[in-house]
């Protein structure tokens, strides 16, 4: 993603979400490799384009994934417990967080997900379940002072 306020949002309800599930979010530009947790979930930035809705155009919009990664310890968690983890994350995404709850920014869209299941046959010492949601982000362009 290329924009703060899309991070930003989904940071939050992210964070909600993991925080209720007993789970630490980490950020991965501000984790050390020492300090991982057991479990949790990690917040990359996702892949993303953006360009100007027309040509000419003073407004643009950026589309692009959000991905957040569980990160289980081998032997550590079943399936169903890993799958409940993994669906109220999903949930986030697809209805009102928090309460009161916080709206959307303006122009910010979830769309669809996808889901990346552990592979097994993977070596080390974590299984990743990957969940992956599409938006659409809406917004002016920022014109730097000439």
């Amino acid at each position: 993603m290329i924009s703060a306020t899309v991070w930003s949002d989904a940071y939050a309800r992210a964070s909600a979400v993991a925080a209720r599930m007993g789970l630490p979010l980490i950020d991965p530009l501000r984790q050390t490799i020492g300090d991982l947790p057991d479990a949790f979930w990690a917040f990359p930035v996702g892949a993303a384009s953006s360009d100007r809705m027309g040509a000419g155009d003073a407004e643009n919009e950026e589309t692009g994934q959000i991905l957040l990664v569980l990160m289980i310890p081998v032997g550590s968690m079943s399936t169903p417990d890993a799958l409940t983890h993994c669906q109220a994350m999903s949930a986030a995404f697809r209805a009102p967080v928090g309460n009161p709850s916080t709206p959307l920014p303006n122009g910010l869209v979830y769309d669809g997900q996808d889901f990346d299941p552990p592979d097994l046959n993977e070596t080390g010492n974590r299984y990743a379940m990957t969940l992956r949601v599409a938006y659409r982000f809406q917004s002016a362009l920022i014109r730097q002072a000439e």
